[in-house]
């Protein structure tokens, strides 16, 4: 799914058109994957990104999370396909890590 691009989006959009709920989906999600960091302050992972796209809520997802984590990446993908959520290919190039993601993955 989407192999030409480096990230993957999970809309917060169901099949039907509708938004997803609860409305911080996108950070809870994105929550499994932080890490406190040195300083006690959580972070999330630099695979693993919400963010407002389209006027919706979404997850970025850095392909790398299917190296690093297997298991993860699968059950994010199978998390969007349970809510029928849409995807789309993300930004062709990765983004760069900021201090509120640079966690590991």
């Amino acid at each position: 799914m989407f192999n030409d691009a480096p990230e993957i989006v999970i809309k917060g959009i169901t099949g039907h058109g509708e938004p997803f709920r609860p409305g911080d989906w996108a950070e809870r999600l994105s929550s499994v994957f932080s890490v406190l960091s040195e300083s006690g302050h959580l972070e999330y992972s630099p695979c693993l990104e919400p963010i407002f796209a389209g006027g919706n809520h979404c997850v970025a997802v850095d392909r790398a999370l299917e190296t690093v984590n297997p298991q993860g990446f699968a059950l994010l993908l199978q998390f969007a396909r349970d809510n029928r959520l849409r995807m789309r290919p993300g930004r062709r190039v990765r983004r760069p890590e900021t201090p509120a993601t640079g966690g590991p993955p």
